[in-house]
Order: structure tokens, then sequence, then C-alpha cells
């Protein structure tokens, strides 16, 4: 008897279930291996639940743990040339 493909999307998280994704990556090897192919209905609400899970808003949360880093630089110009440096790097030139 075949496993049944799972249609429902995973939750978007910043951690990874490994468990959960070696059994759904079984299932699909499992599956394949017998031949299964989904019916029309079964791909169009496969691919529906990704098109959701991919067009979603991220929570506040999530958005704020992907902000960028700020890096400050202190610029300077010597004869014709700019540089960058970052702050901390620019103690060692303090004469």
């Amino acid at each position: 008897m075949m496993p049944e493909p799972s249609t429902q999307a995973l939750p978007h998280t910043t951690a990874i279930d490994w468990s959960t994704a070696h059994r759904r990556l079984e299932a699909a090897r499992t599956a394949l291996e017998h031949g299964a192919t989904l019916r029309p209905e079964e791909q169009k609400t496969i691919l529906r639940a990704r098109a959701q899970t991919l067009a979603r808003e991220p929570r506040r949360e999530e958005a704020a743990r992907e902000a960028l880093e700020v890096v400050e630089f202190l610029m300077l110009q010597i004869g014709d040339r700019n540089y960058g440096l970052r702050p901390r790097e620019s103690s060692s030139l303090s004469s």
C-alpha cells in the first residue's frame, strides 16, 4: 500500500524540522518508486497551498529578524584616493 502524499503546506519558520523533512522525503521517494501519480485535483491542491505559503506576508517578528545589518564606515581621502574603514579598524591609525 502506497503512502498518501501530503498536500498540507509546511508552516514558515526559521528552524528546519529535519525529522518531518526526512519523513516527507521518504514518503515521496516511496510514492515515486511505486509509480504513483497525482490526480489533477490533487495537483491543484498542492500547487494552491504552495502559492499561498509563498505569497503570504511575513509576520512582524519574522521581518524584524530578517532586518539588514547596518555597517558604519569611516571615509578617508588621501591624495586623490578614497578609503573606507570600519571604526574598529581605524583605532590603529591614531598617531
